[in-house]
């Protein structure tokens, strides 16, 4: 069972790794969200709340390495469009990038297509998503 929830405090997050990666990601605009698969944690999310222009930005998501293929990171994509939506965001960013390089990045951009996002431009890192509450 995926279970996310948002962090209001780093000192909450247990795994060493995941604690990093929020500390490093962590900004005057950012939600920190950890996911738990059967009460471990497992994965992180850091969103930007860029809703004073319609955007959220999602600065990563990250899964451990012993947790992925287990539908954690699209728990984590939805979480973020969620909280874009209530914040009244229309669109969704991100910038691709395999932060500890076990993944290789086109597949990155073919899983973020297969959620429906568009790369802004063809050379790119950037992909969005036009959002509402209809298609979240």
């Amino acid at each position: 069972m995926i279970e996310v929830n948002k962090i209001n405090n780093l000192n909450q997050i247990q795994n060493g790794t995941l604690r990093t990666r929020a500390e490093r990601a962590q900004s005057g605009r950012t939600l920190e969200f950890i996911a738990k698969c059967d009460g471990l944690e497992s994965a992180f999310l850091s969103f930007e709340d860029w809703s004073d222009k319609s955007l959220g930005f999602i600065y990563e998501i990250y899964v451990l390495p012993e947790f992925r293929n287990q539908s954690l990171g699209g728990s984590l994509l939805h979480k973020a469009e969620e909280v874009a939506i209530k914040l009244g965001c229309t669109k969704l960013q991100l910038d691709v990038h395999a932060f500890d390089r076990t993944l290789d990045k086109g597949a990155l951009y073919s899983w973020y297509s297969e959620k429906g996002y568009v790369r802004v431009g063809s050379n790119s890192e950037r992909m969005e998503k036009l959002i509402s509450s209809k298609n979240v």
